[in-house]
Formats: C-alpha cells, sequence, structure tokens
C-alpha cells in the first residue's frame, strides 16, 4: 500500500522533472552552440581582418611586390589558426595548415564569392579529413588601386562547440536521474507521513 500511494505521489513529479530537463537541455545546448559559433564568426572575421587591412595598408607604402608577399608570408607563418591566402584568380598563395586545405578552384567557395561580394564570407562545411565541421571566415586585400588582389580566408573547427555541447546534454542528464531520485525519496517521506495515522488508526480499531 506505502509503495502503491509513494508512486503515485512521485510519478507525476517525476514525469514534470524529466520533461523540465530535457526540454532545458535542448534548449540550453542549441543556444550554447548559437552563442559560440556567433563568437567564433567574430573572432575570425577580426583575425582576417587584421592580415588584410596590415597587408592593404602595406601595399599603398611600397611598390615592392616582393614586400607584400614576404609580410603575407609572415602572417600565415606566425598565425595560430589555420589561414590561406588566395590570389585573385582563385590559386592558393600561402597556406599553413594541409588539414585545413581545400582543393579546386577557391573562387568557388561560398566564403570566397560573399567576400568579394559583401567583404566578408563566411561558410560552414564537414572536412571528411577532420571528421568535423569547419568554419570558414574570408575577407578581401586590395591593391594599391582599390582592387582586389586576393583573399584571406581562416578556418577553425567546430569540434570545441561540439565537445561544450555533450558537457551540457550530459549535466541535464545526470541533473534528470539526480532528480528523479530526491523525487523518489521525498515521496517515500510523505507517503509514509500519510500512511502513519491509517496504521495508527488501523491499531486502534484492531484493540477495540
Amino acid at each position: 500500500m506505502i509503495w502503491r500511494f509513494r508512486w503515485r505521489i512521485a510519478l507525476p513529479f517525476i514525469i514534470i522533472w524529466i520533461l523540465f530537463a530535457a526540454v532545458s537541455g535542448i534548449f540550453s545546448s542549441r543556444v550554447y552552440r548559437s552563442v559560440q559559433i556567433i563568437n567564433l564568426e567574430n573572432n575570425l572575421t577580426t583575425h582576417a581582418q587584421l592580415i588584410a587591412t596590415s597587408i592593404t595598408a602595406n601595399q599603398t607604402i611600397t611598390e615592392d611586390p616582393g614586400e607584400s608577399e614576404r609580410l603575407l608570408e609572415y602572417w600565415v607563418a606566425h598565425s595560430t589558426i589555420p589561414v590561406s591566402v588566395i590570389n585573385e584568380d582563385g590559386s592558393i598563395i600561402f597556406e599553413n595548415s594541409s588539414e585545413f586545405a581545400i582543393t579546386g578552384d577557391q573562387l568557388n567557395f561560398p566564403e570566397i564569392k560573399n567576400a568579394k561580394i559583401e567583404g566578408v564570407g563566411i561558410n560552414t562545411r564537414y572536412i571528411a579529413s577532420l571528421d568535423s565541421d569547419v568554419l570558414y571566415v574570408a575577407v578581401p586585400y586590395y591593391s594599391q588601386d582599390g582592387f582586389i588582389e586576393g583573399y584571406i580566408r581562416v578556418a577553425r573547427s567546430l569540434d570545441v562547440i561540439a565537445h561544450g555541447q555533450e558537457s551540457i546534454t550530459w549535466f541535464f542528464i545526470i541533473s534528470a536521474f539526480v532528480g528523479t531520485g530526491l523525487i523518489v525519496l521525498f515521496s517515500s517521506i510523505l507517503a509514509n507521513e500519510a500512511v502513519e495515522p491509517l496504521k495508527k488508526l488501523g491499531a486502534a480499531a484492531e484493540r477495540v
């Protein structure tokens, strides 16, 4: 009787708690991913624009094309993230990471097309060699005459964000189990408190 009464008390709360944990987990995971991707897009855009601005500024103060190439090579070599320098004809001039390298005509990729039109191009695609989604951001750099001379493209794997989402999901799964255990415990206490007067009444009736 006590067990049956206990589950009648606990079951509605358990269902509500599990639904709450599931909805909260899904919502929090999606919000986390959206916020982290926006932050990553902003950071990559800033990094690419810093390189492009430096190259464009250098073009205006020197007529030596070799100087610009040396500056580009320096930026690529010392960058802490994958960087590709792409010529206006779509060929790659410099690249510091073979893992993030993309074959084919670079001008056909969405981030380069958007960079040419809008000034900044952003695209996410799956890279089989990394077994991960990768975020690409591209911006143009300009010649002395103000024409697009090439593009700076930076990249970052979204693995870190995926791991963060997994951590959030596990947090809510564990919370659901812990919460369910607490609900059962408190339900047992309530059931015992509710049944105790009935036990006493039954004992008194037996004595009579």
